[in-house]
């Protein structure tokens, strides 16, 4: 057997001959088959969710001459999610099918749906002809449409009309420019059609306290641009703007400064050419839609005066939340000079739409959605786009695929027409009194969810693993990136925040973050000129979670803990001014110091609290993590600690140490948690609080990363029975058989001293048993840098 090497990769499959072909056309009669099925579905009550099966992927790709199955097969080496190592390799064979639409016409038979989903069904050998036999897996692969164009084919030759139901999901042709009626289009429905609910600010948590404290911290911005002038204004007067969202150049290129203000506040003071890229084609997009005030941080905050450039960066979350529209430029990943927003000026889109006619049809492979293709851009990664984008009432969001319109209510993408219909008319009405007539008029979706997969912002926790995924240019700017958000949420919420932790229980929830993946700390503040505290996830460089999710400020946590500290005061730094003593209390009567603006924007704080402490010996090795997802060394891992020679609890360092091994081997718990003497290390560990519930674990105990034994502790039927304690529980007492989860255990923070300032090294959980042998009611006055 001959093998065939298809394009999209080192790809080998066994070659078949090609299919028969139809005589008067470009497509074999498998295909021809199948397109009829789709076109005039089966609307029989059983064929419902019936796949059309379209042929084995190697004989597709044999037919060379038949052009849907050329289509077919680009479409799956074009997908992202089928196309990898793991799922192709040699000797597999993959059968290919297609899911007709269910909503038909009931006058003339008609597909009325065109979203067409294409599935390939995974086959282990390639010795299988039956296509009937039950495959490994399915692989939910991409998607095409019929091009509006070709809609006109559809209709019926006797009538000469298709019924006045809509069709909808058909595709629209993309050009390597935008299309500027999609974006005035798109932009003026939401305005005329969606009204108040994309009007109003954009919502920051699950809950409003009271209305009239959410809105408290309303700021519009300073400076805008006039893009009709060409130059810097005031704002006030000028309620009305659009902002723009973008990722800055490495290029030196026009930014407000000290030296040139009064220049470009002059009409014609802004010269276009020496403008980036990206803001120079924003002032083209803007002319599309018809706005004429624009806000960009470089030109609209005057880089070089850094007391008014905090006073902006801390009202950043208003205005982007109070701007008509937020222009997004979603640059590649890759790092190079700025090309401006894709699509707006000539050769800087390279759109290839995979376009095939069949049967007098035109079908286009669905380009990528929105998601995916904001997942692949470096405005993703960056952590001032995080804010911008969670508070964007309006996104018009350039790609190099396509543009997206994204509001509250709706989205939109070039490639897709959403309906299109044709109206039955006078005669008609009479032939079919029954059907009622419908019309071309928007209708706005009564459930939407297209414009996020995701929750959004509507936890503090949501918040904190978001943000710290992000990427920072100056690491000095860990705070400046997500301030905006977070004053909004201090307003909303009525809740002081130091250092981005919210003040009630800060050290009994609050800084038990753990470390995504080994982190390092991060470089010090320019404005306080104090480094960020250890024990703020500011402090840190890389991504953190919390170990157990819910929703601090809406109640809804499914956990509780009660705190072990006391006497809990902070050390904040003020600018240049000596720091201040505030102290910290339950959150509901913090004294009047919490409400200078200086302090909400606080990037240097040392803690001071009695806490009991006590010496523990740490394991070296490292084996499990703090997450059901923990995989390996990218994942910051778990050291036991020992406690008469047995395992009491599992500490998550932050930061990579070299005498600790990071490599997680497979082994059972006995021999993870059997101690070594010469593996041995003593850390000092504070008591912070006690926990009702133990942190979520992953203990590689079986080589099968997705095998239940990995992410649950089995019974001797192997199901499963609960959640891994971290602790060895043949030694320590387990909950009673009721169910009741721990009362009482001990979550700690191991601690490194530098002269009298403690820091934190890590954090994890102890046995209470186990903590009340070691550390004999003893407790000092810990200060926490």
């Amino acid at each position: 057997m001959n093998e065939l090497h298809l394009s999209g990769g080192n790809v080998k499959l066994p070659l078949y001959e090609g299919r028969p072909m139809r005589e008067d056309g470009d497509v074999c009669v498998r295909c021809s088959y199948a397109i009829d099925k789709v076109v005039w579905p089966d609307s029989s009550p059983n064929a419902e969710d019936k796949q059309v099966t379209v042929g084995w992927l190697d004989r597709l790709a044999a037919t060379k001459a038949c052009k849907f199955c050329q289509f077919l097969v680009r479409m799956f080496f074009s997908s992202t999610d089928l196309f990898d190592s793991e799922n192709i390799t040699r000797g597999r064979r993959f059968l290919c099918s297609l899911l007709p639409p269910t909503s038909i016409s009931q006058i003339t038979g008609v597909a009325l749906d065109w979203d067409i989903s294409v599935s390939f069904f995974d086959h282990h050998t390639n010795t299988l002809d039956q296509e009937s036999l039950a495959p490994y897996r399915q692989l939910d692969g991409p998607r095409f449409r019929l091009l509006a164009d070709s809609a006109g084919a559809l209709v019926d030759d006797k009538t000469g009309f298709l019924e006045g139901d809509r069709i909808r999901s058909l595709a629209r042709r993309v050009a390597t420019q935008c299309n500027a009626s999609f974006v005035r289009n798109k932009y003026e429905l939401c305005l005329r059609e969606h009204g108040a609910a994309c009007d109003a600010a954009k919502d920051v948590m699950s809950r409003h306290v009271d209305g009239s404290v959410a809105e408290a911290a309303t700021k519009y911005p300073t400076l805008l641009i006039d893009v009709e002038d060409c130059c810097v204004v005031d704002a006030v007067g000028h309620s009305r703007y659009v902002a723009l969202s973008y990722c800055w150049a490495a290029e030196p290129y026009l930014q407000l400064l000290v030296s040139n203000r009064l220049l470009l506040r002059k009409k014609g003071g802004i010269d276009t050419a020496q403008l980036a890229p990206t803001i120079g084609d924003a002032f083209s997009v803007m002319k599309a839609v018809g706005e004429r005030y624009l806000w960009v941080d470089s030109l609209c905050v005057v880089q070089d005066a850094y007391a008014s450039k905090m006073e902006e960066i801390a009202a950043m979350g208003t205005i982007y939340r109070n701007a008509v529209l937020t222009i997004v430029a979603a640059s590649p990943a890759r790092p190079g000079p700025d090309m401006g927003l894709p699509g707006v000026k000539p050769g800087n889109r390279p759109v290839s739409q995979d376009i095939v006619t069949v049967k007098n049809l035109e079908f286009a492979a669905a380009m990528p959605d929105l998601w995916t293709a904001i997942y692949e851009s470096r405005w993703y990664t960056r952590a001032w786009t995080f804010q911008e984008h969670e508070l964007s009432k309006r996104e018009l969001i350039f790609t190099p695929h396509q543009v997206y319109f994204a509001c509250q209510r709706d989205g939109f993408s070039e490639d897709y027409v959403e309906s299109a219909c044709v109206h039955l008319d006078e005669e008609d009405d009479s032939r079919y009194p029954d059907h009622k007539r419908t019309c071309c008029s928007y209708q706005t979706p009564e459930e939407f969810g297209w414009v996020s997969p995701e929750s959004g912002v509507n936890a503090y926790e949501v918040l904190v693993s978001k943000y710290t995924a992000r990427k920072l240019s100056f690491e000095s700017d860990g705070l400046n990136a997500v301030q905006g958000l977070i004053a909004l949420i201090r307003a909303k919420t009525d809740v002081p925040f130091l250092c981005g932790l919210p003040v009630p229980h800060i050290l009994d929830r609050h800084v038990l973050w753990l470390s995504w993946v080994p982190n390092r700390r991060r470089a010090p503040s320019k404005w306080y000129g104090q480094p960020f505290p250890s024990w703020s996830w500011a402090g840190w460089c890389g991504s953190m979670r919390y170990p157990l999710d819910g929703d601090f400020f809406d109640g809804r946590m499914n956990y509780t803990t009660e705190a072990l500290v006391r006497d809990c005061k902070a050390l904040v730094w003020r600018g240049p001014s000596p720091p201040m003593d505030v102290q910290i209390g339950d959150g509901n009567d913090l004294g009047p110091e919490w409400d200078e603006p200086t302090l909400r924007r606080c990037e240097a704080a040392l803690l001071l609290f009695v806490a009991p402490y006590a010496t523990v010996s740490l394991g070296r090795s490292a084996w499990g993590t703090f997450t059901f997802d923990g995989k390996g060394a990218d994942f910051s891992t778990c050291h036991p600690i020992f406690i008469r020679n047995h395992c009491a609890g599992l500490v998550c360092f932050d930061a990579v140490n070299p005498d600790f091994p990071q490599v997680l081997e497979v082994r059972t718990k006995e021999q993870a948690w059997t101690p070594s003497p010469d593996a041995l290390d003593h850390v000092e560990v504070i008591a912070l609080s006690a926990g009702s519930m133990p942190w979520l674990l992953y203990l590689p105990i079986h080589p099968d990363e997705g095998r239940s034994a990995n992410h649950s502790a089995l019974d001797e039927d192997g199901e499963v029975l609960r959640d891994h304690y971290p602790f060895d529980e043949s030694k320590w007492r387990s909950p009673s058989d009721e169910g009741q989860m721990f009362a009482d255990l001990i979550n700690i923070m191991v601690v490194e001293w530098v002269g009298e300032v403690a820091y934190r090294r890590g954090v994890g959980q102890i046995h209470p048993d186990a903590w009340n042998i070691v550390c004999a009611d003893t407790s000092k006055v810990i200060t926490l840098g």
